[in-house]
């Protein structure tokens, strides 16, 4: 099963326990009945609400709400604003967000100061992490780290560097969090702040849990639990004991599994914490569906853990919806469906599996994915334009300094430097005009390229598409209309079959959406380091299902490259797919003694070759055509046809060569 680490948004305070806050805050309210009512009682009923916000949540509100009457009753305008804010804060931790978003609000009306702004904007951006809106996430942390920059507030800067980490390992990137999360360090190391580093290091232990470094990320959770043991913050050493758990039990190391997660629930016990339970349920209903798994001779005790398993993992899920914390909703169905697939519960595995990919769809959806990177272009621009702005004042002071140093030339002097002067001017305007027309030119010839574009993707979407759906509905009405006419072997190979073409079918569609990208004007490849090993491992799993073809895969050379990862994979994938199930215009394997598909990776004179042959019918060279005329519109039945082929290879300059002849089999070569 795939591995889950659920993650919390860094804290706006370091926890601390129960009784330790409570006598701090015992303290402080003995003394508000001898305080007048100014600001003095304000800032003291605002500590008080902000303490609160760590164990009992509603007597935060309380004395938040008191403090913002007072601020009011005396117009104190930074009362208000913190006041508002500590409102907020207790009302997000009861996932109350819409009515924390509405003192937040006023918040933000009531102050201009930029730390308490930038505070604000972090704990925005919190509670829109938890409810999974991870676009306003990103652009309220980088707000918030925008403004901790500006007052040279390290600490801050630490906080919302590792809450964007954080965003990114929600995404999956974890390289991208581990970055970010290295960078908070670096700010933390500079205050000594030993436990926030501490916390950090959690994060980055998730991350390297997350990319199979076991071993990383067992040694950075140790060095974290002994700092949090010592300081006494058992809130995160919950979530740091649970991970623990979930490293050994990826290890299938079951008893320091349970054991673990038995010290994560005793630590439940004082907190009452519904997040942190949740995710100790899904511990224990992965270790059980471990066990179950494991259990081979006695079926009894294996459907015994299995239900222990299922049991496990719908209460986490309703306490993921209790608090309004949809972000592993997913993953959480994901894994209910792996177990009642265990135990031949196909029906209810389905339906767990829509929701899966429902709530997948709502983080992980392309637009969202477009949004994030425009908040991140958004983010360099910002950054660009304050050095500009310095670059520029740089340039008007020696501007300065130097008309000073030659005003002595006299008035001729100036004359011939303001004339100088003018003529630059104009020279650069002549330019700007210049690029303004040529850029003009540009877009008029992209978007000509574009509607050529959208003619050939609904030409593809048409010809490659209709017959898998097809298909599906087929069966669908089979089984709707006349069960009876299936037995149980062919029903189960028919709905593995059906299965198999939808998923291949959902990977269609992301290639193609790929594709359409590609055509867009800011749309390129990303190159890096690309192992053609794992490229193979990926073919090896995409089509397992192909019982009846023999695949082989050479790579003796161990071969890496610099590339686009995802365009190569997506290039392979479809000649593959079309070295399978082509029976019209390409090979014919179905038909086919023994059908086998070779993979090779070679190198020779610093450029790599791949090439993929098949033993099938072989094809003349006009049904290749689309692979260089951009105007041919008949692709190969399968996949998305060579038009996919044709773009995504140009675009990592690619080249394709093809060698094929009827009844001998093709061989087509990529030239890297």
């Amino acid at each position: 099963m795939k591995k889950v680490v659920f993650l919390l948004v860094f804290p706006l305070i370091l926890f601390s326990q129960k009784n330790e806050g409570q006598s701090v805050v015992d303290s402080l309210i003995k003394i508000i009945p001898n305080l007048k009512n100014d600001s003095t009682k304000v800032n003291l009923l605002n500590k008080i609400a902000f303490e609160y916000q760590n164990f009992d949540n509603s007597k935060g509100v309380l004395y938040g709400k008191e403090a913002l009457n007072l601020s009011k009753k005396i117009n104190f305008k930074k009362g208000i604003s913190i006041a508002s804010k500590n409102i907020g804060i207790n009302l997000s931790i009861q996932s109350k967000y819409k009515e924390a978003n509405v003192y937040y609000d006023l918040a933000l009306k009531n102050t201009t100061n930029k730390s308490i702004i930038c505070d604000i904007y972090r704990t925005i951006a919190v509670d829109y992490t938890e409810q999974g809106n991870l676009n306003k996430a990103l652009e309220y942390n980088l707000k918030a780290l925008t403004l901790a920059e500006a007052i040279n507030d390290v600490d801050k800067q630490g906080s919302s560097l590792v809450n964007i980490g954080v965003i990114y390992s929600y995404l999956e990137k974890f390289d991208l969090a581990i970055t970010y999360h290295l960078k908070s360090i670096e700010k933390f190391e500079k205050t000594n702040n030993l436990e926030k580093i501490a916390l950090v290091r959690t994060y980055l232990a998730d991350c390297y849990f997350n990319k199979n470094q076991t071993g990383k990320a067992l040694n950075e959770y140790k060095i974290s639990e002994k700092i949090l043991v010592k300081s006494g913050n058992i809130i995160f050493l919950e979530k740091v004991l649970n991970s623990i758990a979930n490293v050994y039990l990826e290890r299938k190391e079951t008893k320091k599994a349970l054991e673990y997660t038995s010290r994560s629930l005793e630590i439940n016990k004082k907190t009452l914490n519904k997040y942190n339970l949740s995710v100790e349920e899904t511990t224990l209903g992965e270790i059980y569906f471990s066990l179950g798994c494991d259990t081979i001779t006695n079926s009894k005790i294996e459907n015994t853990y299995l239900t222990s398993a299922i049991t496990h993992i719908n209460n986490a899920i309703k306490l993921k919806k209790d608090i309004g914390e949809v972000t592993h909703l997913a993953d959480l169905y994901r894994i209910l469906s792996t177990i009642q697939t265990k135990r031949n519960e196909h029906k209810e595995a389905l339906i767990s599996y829509k929701y899966y990919v429902t709530y997948r769809d709502s983080i992980f959806n392309s637009e969202n994915k477009e949004s994030l990177k425009n908040i991140e272009f958004k983010r360099e621009i910002e950054v660009r334009d304050n050095k500009l702005k310095i670059n520029n004042l740089l340039l008007i002071a020696q501007q300065k300094q130097k008309w000073l140093y030659f005003s002595g030339l006299g008035f001729l002097s100036i004359i011939g430097g303001l004339l100088f002067y003018q003529s630059r001017k104009s020279k650069k305007t002549n330019k700007k005009l210049q690029l303004l027309n040529q850029n003009l030119d540009e877009k008029i010839i992209l978007l000509d390229n574009a509607n050529k574009s959208k003619i050939r993707f609904f030409t593809i979407l048409n010809h490659d598409l209709r017959r898998p759906i097809s298909n599906l509905i087929d069966f669908l009405q089979i089984k709707k209309n006349s069960p009876d006419l299936l037995d149980k072997e062919t029903k189960i190979r028919l709905e593995t079959s059906t299965l198999s073409s939808a998923e291949n079918l959902l990977i269609s569609m992301e290639d193609m959406l790929l594709w359409s990208k590609s055509q867009m004007e800011n749309f390129k490849p990303q190159p890096a380091k690309t192992l053609i090993n794992f490229i193979f491992e990926d073919i090896k799993t995409h089509f397992l299902s192909e019982e009846k073809v023999q695949f082989v895969f050479e790579n003796n050379q161990n071969i890496e490259l610099i590339t686009d990862e995802n365009y190569l994979k997506t290039i392979i994938r479809n000649l593959t797919q079309n070295a399978i199930k082509a029976v019209d215009t390409l090979t014919a394997l179905s038909e086919t003694k023994k059908p086998i598909i070779i993979w090779k990776a070679w190198q020779n004179e610093n450029q790599t070759f791949l090439s993929i042959t098949d033993n099938g019918k072989g094809a003349n060279s006009e049904q290749f055509k689309a692979l260089y005329d951009e105007n041919e519109v008949v692709g190969i039945k399968s996949g998305l046809g060579l038009h996919l082929i044709r773009d995504l290879a140009k675009a990592i300059n690619c080249e394709i060569l093809v060698d094929s002849k009827e009844n001998s089999g093709t061989t087509f070569t990529l030239k890297l």
